[in-house]
């Protein structure tokens, strides 16, 4: 699906003055944005955030290192 650029826009700039992803997507569908669309950005946009908070040691669970091409584990 295509989300509506002026849509990312408007997200980005909310999530830039602190509102948290909740707040955000209730901005945007009251906004008149649509649902479809909001729901797929804030899905896909929590999926980065997450991405980015450093993983919690759980000794059940396996993980793998990701090297890039020239890189060497340090």
């Amino acid at each position: 699906m295509e989300i509506d650029y002026n849509l990312v826009q408007r997200a980005q700039m909310l999530l830039t003055l602190d509102h948290p992803l909740s707040q955000v997507r209730d901005i945007l569908l009251r906004e008149g944005y649509p649902q479809e669309q909001v729901i797929e950005l804030i899905d896909a946009t929590e999926e980065v955030l997450n991405y980015l908070i450093p993983p919690e040691y759980d000794e059940n669970k396996i993980g793998i290192d990701i090297l890039h091409p020239g890189e060497t584990r340090p």
